[in-house]
């Protein structure tokens, strides 16, 4: 008879799954841990472009309001400002005086220049095809209440040069 004597201790089966497992875990932290620094290093490259941005706003911010008081302080101001106060005490309303002046300009009449001065004192340049158109501006205009005396003061002719080749 045949006996089988083994003194060694039998060894105990270990589950594979058991090292599956904690590899699968050990695996899994790893991956958590290495995407958990990628997002933070990103998060910290996003937080410094943003603090160059608003360090950046700030300086332009600044000029800009270094530019802004510079202008407050210009003189330009305080000429619009006189300029408007000039326009409110005219006791005259031009746009309402261009418009009626242009009213009575003949068709082919033609405003070149206009100018008032500070005694309320109209002269103006037009331009007409004919004498007659000239004098019937003037008779028209000196029928308005608000205007005192209406002169002629200088009348030019000028020759229009025809095309000979006709």
């Amino acid at each position: 008879m045949l006996v089988d004597i083994n003194l060694l201790p039998k060894r105990d089966e270990k589950n594979i799954a058991f090292y599956v497992i904690t590899i699968l875990v050990v695996l899994l932290l790893t991956g958590a841990s290495i995407f958990f620094i990628f997002s933070l290093n990103e998060k910290k490259d996003e937080l410094q472009y943003l603090d160059k941005q608003i360090t950046l706003n700030q300086t332009i911010l600044d000029d800009q309001y270094a530019k802004l008081s510079q202008y407050e302080s210009s003189s330009s101001i305080k000429e619009l400002e006189n300029a408007i106060k000039w326009v409110d005490e005219q006791p005259y309303n031009l746009v309402f005086i261009l418009k009626q002046l242009t009213k009575s300009l003949p068709e082919r009449g033609f405003r070149i220049d206009f100018e008032m001065n500070e005694e309320n004192v109209i002269t103006e340049r037009v331009q007409f095809d004919t004498k007659s158109e000239a004098a019937y501006y003037l008779t028209s205009i000196l029928k308005y209440p608000w205007i005192e005396e209406a002169v002629i003061s200088e009348a030019k002719t000028a020759e229009i040069l025809k095309d000979n080749s006709e």
